[in-house]
């Protein structure tokens, strides 16, 4: 009813496109409806100057890829903004995907040593998002929100703050804006992942398995199989040294997404929890042959049953599949097998 209202004349009041960013976080309307909505109001004579309304429409198209209206639209920031600054960050962000080190040069260039708004700093800060450069990113994201003027939350500005925050380890003020996000809708499964990350990350790992728990019992009716078998696999990891809580765990994961790679964890769990009949039951099942570390527990496997060519072979493709990183420590293995093949046996040193 909000959206068809607003189709018919403009945004009366900032509290009109707030409560349209609301319920699009929700998910109480579509992100086609809130671009139809916000459409007509920017269409409407009375809002053709507002540079808010026409900024937060942009933001609104980036998020929903819709490029071209994007690119229409900021060029028509660009005919109303003198200093041309928020249009080129708009532009900069539109051209991200196809040149991302000019897209940088570009913002960089046309905001250094200028005052900026609040909303040009949060524009700013997608970029540096964008960039891998997350410091940058909080920065210009704590003036947006320090200097902006709205008396209700902006729940999509506030997840890329706390996209930030995360990524720049700043994990007790994540833990603040996940409440934050919260208190917006208590449902949201992305916050509540999202504080698990951050109650990880700060520690407290305990808390961090309890909310995905917690998570996974408050979105049955909302998370797809793939979902919560991700969810699964990130409290296995958790977990840490609970190996037979991690093995649970990833068994629950692969049964509800066979693709998503959990078979190659249990099998090195099983090895270090010596569940040699699981790990072999599984390791027949696996087909795939690309994978370096379900070759390096064929190869483990045969060590167990001192099949030594056999392990020399799968040491050897484990090292032709694995990291650079990975490659010494295969190299000292295949020394070892090597050193016990050439020892003499008891028969031999009787000839």
């Amino acid at each position: 009813m909000f959206v068809r209202l607003l189709s018919r004349r403009a945004f009366a009041t900032r509290s009109d496109w707030q409560q349209i960013d609301r319920q699009l976080w929700l998910r109480e309307i579509t992100p086609q409806k809130a671009t139809k909505a916000y459409r007509a109001a920017v269409s409407d004579d009375k809002n053709k100057k507002d540079m808010e309304l026409l900024s937060r429409y942009a933001l609104l198209l980036y998020r929903n890829k819709a490029w071209t209206e994007l690119q229409s639209t900021y060029k028509a920031i660009d005919k109303l903004d003198r200093g041309r600054t928020l249009a080129k960050i708009l532009e900069a962000l539109h051209r991200f995907t196809t040149d991302s080190k000019s897209s940088l040069k570009t913002v960089i260039r046309n905001t250094s040593g200028r005052f900026l708004t609040p909303l040009e700093h949060r524009c700013i800060s997608l970029v540096y998002l964008k960039s891998s450069l997350p410091f940058h990113a909080l920065k210009s994201m704590n003036k947006y929100f320090s200097g902006s003027v709205s008396t209700s939350p902006d729940p999509f500005a506030t997840r890329e703050r706390l996209q930030a925050e995360l990524r720049c380890k700043e994990f007790a003020s994540a833990l603040h804006t996940c409440d934050d996000l919260l208190r917006i809708d208590p449902r949201s499964v992305e916050a509540r992942y999202l504080r698990a990350r951050a109650l990880f990350g700060d520690g407290k790992s305990i808390d961090a398995i309890m909310e995905l728990t917690k998570l996974l019992d408050v979105g049955k009716g909302e998370l797809t199989g793939q979902q919560r078998a991700f969810i699964l696999q990130r409290r296995s990891d958790y977990r840490g040294d609970d190996l037979s809580g991690r093995i649970a765990d990833l068994k629950r994961a692969h049964d509800l997404c066979p693709n998503l790679g959990c078979d190659r964890e249990l099998v090195t769990l099983y090895y270090e929890k010596q569940m040699t009949a699981e790990q072999a039951d599984l390791l027949g099942r696996i087909t795939r042959t690309n994978d370096y570390v379900v070759e390096l527990a064929r190869a483990d496997m045969s060590m167990h049953k001192k099949d030594y060519a056999a392990a020399r072979l799968g040491y050897e493709r484990a090292r032709g599949l694995a990291a650079t990183a990975f490659k010494a420590d295969l190299k000292r293995s295949l020394g070892e097998i090597e050193a016990i093949m050439k020892k003499p046996t008891v028969n031999s040193k009787k000839k």
